[in-house]
């Protein structure tokens, strides 16, 4: 069995657990160091309210965590190490299911209907081998023997019992005792000094991993289900040491050995080695295997002979560059047009947006992992801005990801530049996860690797560190990015959908009874996605009509005609792309940002509607250290740079609207500091909008 994960199931892992077995799957806290939730009174009636009350009152800090099972989950236990092994050789794809590993043995956890046998008991020679449990199963913290439960980090996985191949001599309940098996898998027969060809062995042994749907092909490298660092599910890269263990599971390993002299060669037990491995992976016959794109977290909508079909749990090829994976999905649940609607305006309404149309360019948002498969065309970045943090920025990107059963994959800001970013933004895209957040970004972002990416209509080379690169598909990923202020490049500000957000006055989110808005959606996700799928389906009804507003940005312009439609004429919003040339605009202009952080600094010292001169926003830059554009030397004709910085911004206007501010110049005579008359000077006044 491949080495598990030595993480164990903390209480604070219960999130990483219900993306593992399921949003459904009911938690039970047990006593430290035992196997049952004993002192738990009615555990047998538990719900998942019950999981999450239990976890706000702290039952699970320090205690043992157990699953309920018997309604869609169930746990194959076996005790004895060696008849594991045997198991999996037997069942080779169960090794990709949710597995616990204590003392000895281990547990698989499975999506299942019930056992069709009488029973749990799986004897062999009068003696239990295995159980098939319908109670619960511990799946963390600490074993009575004193080691630390293990789990394996892959998803659940749906399994019919019928599809399961149960070892020689083992004794199902209400059957007659297994006969001998005579549809063993063949062997796998490995290249010898007798059979030296690559090609026939790679060929036999992909054809079988093919039909599994346990390893894939993804730019080239050979790639299975394995878990990320917050412990979903990511792709990764199989090495070729890694593929001399996976290879066991789908069969006997065997090679041909010379029998001696005068003696037949003969068929023995072998094992792969690490040289072989790499010839194996490098043949062309790796090509037979299934070519995954990303993991999706479904349903995943398909437009079919004009209607929106979802796609359920399994593998489907429905990507140019191969198929997806998609796991854990819910049935979106079927509404009027009028529910849609009022289920999309309910997701937004805690959220303050500086204009109705930041508004509808958050619906757009909140639509876009959808369109982009029903529209077939790319969209743009998500910028979400605001003044102040703790406003929601990364709250609005965590709900739309929940809609779409996702938590963002994160990218930050690294230290060493961009080349460091860009290795961060490949990783993520190397792992598959379809939904990309770069979080809380400062100061000026110049990658043009995330350009390139925004507007590639396919696959782009993502760098392996001492591995090479690799060619990934990104036609199926959504990029959000959040930030007090970031500074885009001219590029990147055409590639965005800047959606601004203020700060509530009172900083608090509506609560639900299943916890905050995203507990709220993960609790209820098939009513929030059945809202966008009915939204879409009407779109899609209507003929896919675009509007006849052009602004949007050429590369993205199908999309923003799409959406500008949807929103206008289906949800009867304001247009998206009302200021949003603007809003992109001043992303990528230095003075415009500067006079932004002014803003925020007369806001914050409440002087809103005080008159300041160029020297004054001189004093206010340098009190609050921000950098003039332009300015070399701090302080050396800083006054002359700020008055031709405002006299570009304002050109012949006396008012300038930025964001949700209003500044205004006004023109007076001031005297000279000679004392000889006059002069005319400028004075700038902020006002809210």
């Amino acid at each position: 069995m491949p080495e598990l994960n030595t993480a164990t199931a903390a209480p604070s892992s219960l999130d990483r657990l219900r993306d593992l077995l399921g949003a459904d799957a009911i938690l039970i806290p047990c006593p430290h160091r035992t196997k049952g939730p004993a002192g738990v009174t009615g555990w047998q009636k538990w719900t998942a309210e019950d999981t999450k009350r239990a976890e706000c009152d702290g039952r699970f800090e320090g205690a043992n965590i157990a699953v309920l099972l018997g309604s869609g989950l169930y746990a194959i236990d076996i005790d004895d190490d060696t008849d594991l092994e045997t198991f999996f050789g037997l069942n080779p794809d169960l090794r990709g299911t949710f597995t616990v590993r204590g003392q000895r043995g281990a547990k698989m956890i499975v999506h299942a209907d019930a056992p069709p046998f009488d029973g749990k008991d799986i004897k062999r020679d009068g003696g239990t081998v295995c159980e098939v449990l319908q109670g619960n199963a511990t799946i963390g913290g600490t074993h009575p023997a004193g080691m630390e439960y293990r789990d394996n980090g892959k998803p659940a996985m749906p399994v019919s019992w019928e599809s399961i191949r149960w070892p020689d001599g083992w004794e199902l309940p209400g059957r007659e005792k297994r006969e001998p098996d005579v549809h063993r898998p063949d062997p796998i027969i490995l290249p010898s000094s007798e059979e030296p060809a690559i090609q026939p062995a790679a060929n036999s042994i992909f054809k079988r991993i093919s039909g599994t749907k346990t390893m894939f092909l993804r730019g080239g490298r050979v790639v299975e289900l394995g878990a990320g660092d917050d412990g979903g599910a990511v792709l990764e890269i199989v090495s070729p040491a890694g593929f001399c263990s996976r290879l066991e599971g789908y069969g006997p390993v065997m090679k041909w050995v010379s029998g001696g002299k005068d003696s037949e060669p003969m068929l023995k037990p072998a094992a792969c080695s690490k040289e072989l491995a790499e010839k194996l992976i490098a043949a062309q016959e790796v090509d037979l295997l299934p070519r995954i794109t990303s993991i999706v977290t479904g349903p995943v909508p398909i437009e079919k002979e004009g209607s929106l079909v979802p796609l359920g749990d399994g593998f489907h090829e429905v990507d140019s560059g191969g198929g997806i994976l998609v796991r854990g999905s819910v049935t979106p649940k079927a509404r009027t047009l009028s529910e849609a609607v009022a289920v999309i305006v309910e997701t937004l309404a805690d959220f303050r947006f500086v204009t109705d149309s930041d508004r509808a360019r958050a619906v757009a948002f909140l639509l876009s992992p959808v369109t982009k498969r029903v529209i077939g065309v790319s969209f743009p970045i998500f910028i979400v801005e605001a003044a102040d943090s703790q406003t929601g920025k990364g709250y609005l990107v965590s709900t739309v990801a929940a809609i779409c059963g996702e938590r963002p994959s994160l990218v930050g800001q690294r230290n060493g530049g961009v080349g460091g970013f860009d290795e961060s933004l490949g990783a993520r895209l190397i792992e598959g996860r379809p939904f990309i957040l770069f979080d809380n970004l400062r100061g000026k972002i110049d990658s043009a690797y995330l350009e390139m990416i925004l507007t590639a209509p396919g696959a782009v080379p993502c760098r392996i560190p001492h591995r090479g690169e690799i060619s990934i598909d990104v036609t199926g990923f959504t990029f959000a990015l959040t930030s007090n202020g970031v500074e885009t490049t001219r590029d990147l500000a055409n590639r965005a959908n800047v959606i601004r957000l203020r700060k509530r006055e009172d900083g608090r989110f509506t609560e639900y009874s299943e916890g905050d808005l995203l507990e709220h959606i993960r609790a209820n996700r098939g009513r929030f996605i059945g809202a966008v799928f009915t939204v879409m389906a009407e779109w899609i009804s209507r003929g896919k009509p675009l509007s006849d507003d052009y602004r949007g940005p050429g590369a993205f312009r199908t999309w923003w005609r799409a959406v500008d439609y949807i929103c206008r004429e289906i949800l009867g919003t304001s247009s998206p792309l009302d200021g949003l040339q603007a809003a992109a605009e001043r992303t990528a202009n230095p003075s415009l940002q500067w006079l932004r952080e002014i803003c925020l600094a007369i806001e914050g010292e409440e002087r809103i509607g005080e008159e300041f001169s160029g020297s004054g926003l001189v004093d206010l830059s340098q009190e609050h250290g921000l950098t003039v554009p332009g300015m070399r030397s701090e302080g050396v004709g800083a006054q002359k740079i700020v008055g031709g910085i405002m006299k570009r911004i304002f050109k012949d206007d006396h008012l300038h609207q930025l964001d949700d501010w209003t500044i205004s110049r006004d023109q007076k005579e001031v005297p000279r500091e000679d004392g000889k008359g006059f002069r005319e000077m400028n004075f700038y006044t902020v006002q809210k909008a």
